[in-house]
C-alpha cells in the first residue's frame, strides 16, 4: 500500500488525502477515540511520504537561498561544462596550494548553485525571493505535519507496543518518550541477541575489539 501511494499520488493529492484522514482522526486536537487504526496507520504513511518530500525540498531551497547569496556570478555564468573542465583541471593541481584550493571552492560552489537551481526552478521556481516564500511555507506545513504526525504515532505506540515498526518510528519523532524509549532498548537489545546467536560471540568481540582498536590507533595520527 505504501508503494501505491508513492508512485500514484502526487503531492497534492496526498495532501488533500491526509487531509480528509484528519478530519476522521482527529477531534480538535486530539485523537479521536473512535477512530480506526487502520487510518492511523494509512495516516502514518501518506505523512511520512510527504515529510520526507518537504525535507528534499528545504534541502534544496535552503541551498539555492544560500548559494545564491555567495556564488561568483562571473564563475557561475560559465555554465557547468565549462566549470566542470575547470575543476577537473585544478584537481590536477597541489591543493595545498591556499590560491588553487579557494579557486577550486569558488568553481565547486556553482557548479552546485547551477545543480540546485535546476532542481529548484522544477519545483516552479525562478527568482530568491519566490525560494524564500516557499521555504517559509514548506517549513510550516512540515512542522504541522510532523506534530500531527507524533500524535498519531503516539496512539499507535498505546495500542501496538510491541510492533518493531511503530517503535522505531515513534521514537526517531519522539524519542523524549521514555516508554518509548525503553521499548526502543529492548528491542536494539533483542537485535543484537539475534546477531550473537547467528554469528556467534567470538564474531561480536572481534568487530569490538576491532573498533577499539583502530580508535586507539588513530590517536597516534593526529
Amino acid at each position: 500500500m505504501h508503494e501505491i501511494f508513492s508512485n500514484t499520488l502526487d503531492e497534492k493529492a496526498k495532501e488533500n488525502l491526509a487531509k480528509e484522514l484528519e478530519d476522521l482522526i482527529f477531534e480538535g486536537e486530539d485523537i479521536s477515540l473512535e477512530v480506526d487504526s487502520d487510518y492511523l496507520a494509512i495516516y502514518t504513511m501518506l505523512t511520512t511520504d510527504l515529510l520526507n518530500s518537504y525535507s528534499t525540498q528545504l534541502t534544496n531551497l535552503n541551498n539555492y537561498i544560500y548559494l545564491s547569496e555567495n556564488v561568483d556570478p562571473n564563475i557561475s555564468i560559465l555554465g557547468l561544462d565549462e566549470i566542470n573542465k575547470k575543476i577537473e583541471e585544478l584537481n590536477q593541481l597541489s591543493d595545498e596550494n591556499d590560491e588553487i584550493a579557494n579557486e577550486k571552492a569558488k568553481y565547486e560552489a556553482a557548479r552546485d548553485f547551477l545543480n540546485t537551481k535546476e532542481s529548484v526552478e522544477n519545483m516552479g521556481i525562478t527568482t530568491l525571493e519566490e525560494a524564500e516564500a516557499l521555504k517559509i511555507e514548506l517549513e510550516n506545513k512540515f512542522e504541522k505535519t510532523k506534530t500531527n504526525l507524533t500524535k498519531v504515532l503516539s496512539d499507535l505506540f498505546a495500542q501496538y507496543p510491541s510492533s518493531s515498526s511503530v517503535v522505531q518510528l515513534y521514537y526517531q519523532f519522539n524519542p523524549q518518550d521514555l516508554k518509548v524509549k525503553v521499548k526502543y532498548s529492548e528491542l536494539q537489545m533483542n537485535q543484537l541477541k539475534q546477531y550473537i546467536n547467528y554469528l556467534g560471540p567470538q564474531y561480536l568481540f572481534m568487530f569490538f575489539f576491532n573498533n577499539q582498536l583502530m580508535k586507539f590507533l588513530s590517536t597516534f595520527k593526529q
